[in-house]
């Protein structure tokens, strides 16, 4: 499983992510607010950079109210305006946004037995945080698989940004005053980065230390060779190259969005076996 997750986010980091949440619905252990479904008042989502722009009113239950995360879903109307193709329908948010300082209480009427209608306007949620209705639901002991599989695609992802910027750097793209001053460093830093996965990649295979330390580990070594692959873009000056190094990234972030939280959004549940 871990193999196979990642070699498809190897293969592609977006199309891996976008194949993983139409077929899990990860989300779905969360405790979940009710769609408005009134006319004016029926949540709405539209894209922006790297993630979506949601606004709307829902109805949070009372049990709801000490929960770190919330899932926010879009109406049925949505999904049956967009056949659940043209974009997610769940988007988990932190439950403190519901009271933002920067825009105020946004509890309109509260019930101990009836809980609360919030209204959000125009919150961001990015990518990473969002998933489909229609997939199928994971249990809140599944979280191994989960941790497992985002991670491996996260890994493949990083791994694909160390190909690019060795084979960027080998065909001599970097400026003329970096190539004077360090022309072997690109090239010795994606090999380093690539023998830091390597090594990575077989600790999560033979595991000897818990999965949510190694998750957590590879989730930091795998924003560090995103952050590497930031650096080095800028020193490209051949434009093509360049993108090619800019689209993966693109493209890698909003795995890299969730594999930061994944620990957070579906917390161990009970201990987690070992999955190879």
């Amino acid at each position: 499983m871990f193999a196979a997750h990642e070699n498809l986010g190897h293969a592609g980091p977006s199309t891996a992510w976008n194949s993983f949440t139409a077929t899990w619905n990860w989300a779905a252990p969360l405790p979940a607010a009710t769609p408005a479904r009134r006319s004016g008042a029926a949540p709405t989502a539209r894209p922006a950079p790297g993630g979506f722009s949601l606004s709307g009113l829902w109805h949070l239950p009372p049990e709801t109210e000490d929960a770190p995360w919330l899932l926010l879903p879009l109406t049925d109307a949505y999904r049956d305006r967009t056949g659940g193709a043209e974009g997610p329908d769940l988007f988990v948010v932190p439950t403190k946004v519901l009271s933002s300082p920067h825009h105020g209480p946004r509890t309109l009427a509260s019930s101990p037995t009836s809980g609360s209608w919030v209204r959000v306007y125009e919150q961001y949620v990015p990518a990473g945080f969002t998933t489909f209705a229609s997939g199928t639901p994971l249990r809140p002991q599944d979280g191994a698989f989960l941790w497992t599989a985002v991670t491996a695609m996260a890994l493949g992802a990083a791994r694909r940004l160390t190909e690019v910027l060795a084979s960027v750097h080998a065909n001599g793209t970097r400026s003329a005053v970096h190539r004077v001053t360090a022309a072997a460093a690109p090239a010795a830093t994606a090999a380093e980065l690539a023998t830091r996965l390597s090594r990575e990649r077989y600790s999560l295979h033979c595991p000897d230390e818990p999965l949510t330390t190694r998750v957590r580990q590879t989730s930091r070594l795998a924003h560090h060779v995103v952050a590497t692959a930031h650096a080095h873009a800028s020193t490209v000056t051949d434009t093509g190259d360049r993108h090619r190094i800019e689209s993966l990234l693109a493209e890698s972030n909003t795995l890299l969005q969730h594999v930061r939280f994944t620990l957070e959004l579906l917390p161990p549940h009970e201990p987690a076996p070992v999955t190879q």
